[in-house]
């Protein structure tokens, strides 16, 4: 029984530190950070993601249609079913010792569309331009395509955006998301309690059933040697 609460109790702890957008679908990257290169200016209009703002929501980018996808080659701003934006790992220096990145895009499974990640470097500043820094900087393609057979009575209908949780964090020893940390806190808290609550009974029943061997074992050797 105390096994079982304790099994109640980690999942309700599981599931209230999960964000919700982890019960969609998800595609990950997981990449090095990197050295520091010359950084120019980038435009205005991008969406930068760094320490201090590491989250967006994204609600207007359409599914390109599966007959007529993106090119590979596309420069940004060319499809309008792609979306650009830089990771700056160095603003503010909060992740300046973090060597291992994750970026993550989730949306609602009722979408139909395929989800599909990329990096890139990020372009040199001109020869006459003087750098303004130098940075540990990436740019990332979000590319959005239709998924799945469309139904015939349906096939002209317009495609509507689907909405996008896009989110940058370091990996803590290169490995675990910084946002699982209190997951794992709890995972290794409830196991504590679980050896410090189950363990002990366990190994009293366990000893007894080796006690009642021994003494078989020691009543057989009696009476085979008496």
């Amino acid at each position: 029984m105390p096994g079982l609460v304790l099994t109640f109790v980690l999942g309700l702890l599981i599931l209230g530190h999960c964000p919700p957008q982890t019960l969609a679908n998800t595609q990950i990257i997981n990449f090095p950070a990197g050295n520091p290169v010359p950084v120019a200016p980038l435009p205005q209009n991008w969406t930068v993601l760094h320490a201090g703002t590491d989250e967006i929501f994204v609600r207007d980018i359409t599914p390109a249609p599966s007959h007529a996808p993106c090119k590979d080659d596309d420069a940004p701003g060319e499809c309008p079913h792609d979306l650009w934006f830089a990771l700056d790992l160095d603003h503010g220096g909060a992740w300046t010792h973090y060597d291992r990145f994750t970026l993550r895009v989730s949306w609602p499974a009722s979408h139909p569309a395929a989800v599909a990640l990329s990096l890139h470097p990020a372009p040199p500043p001109p020869p006459s331009a003087t750098p303004v820094r130098t940075a540990r900087l990436r740019l990332a393609r979000l590319r959005l395509t239709e998924e799945g057979v469309r139904v015939p009575v349906l096939s002209t209908a317009q495609h509507q955006p689907v909405p996008l949780v896009v989110r940058l964090e370091p990996l803590v020893l290169g490995v675990l998301p910084a946002s699982v940390l209190p997951v794992a806190a709890t995972l290794l808290v409830v196991l504590a309690a679980a050896a410090w609550g189950v363990l002990p009974p366990v190994l009293r029943v366990v000893e007894g059933a080796v006690g009642t061997a021994r003494r078989e074992f020691e009543l057989l050797e009696k009476r085979r040697t008496g």
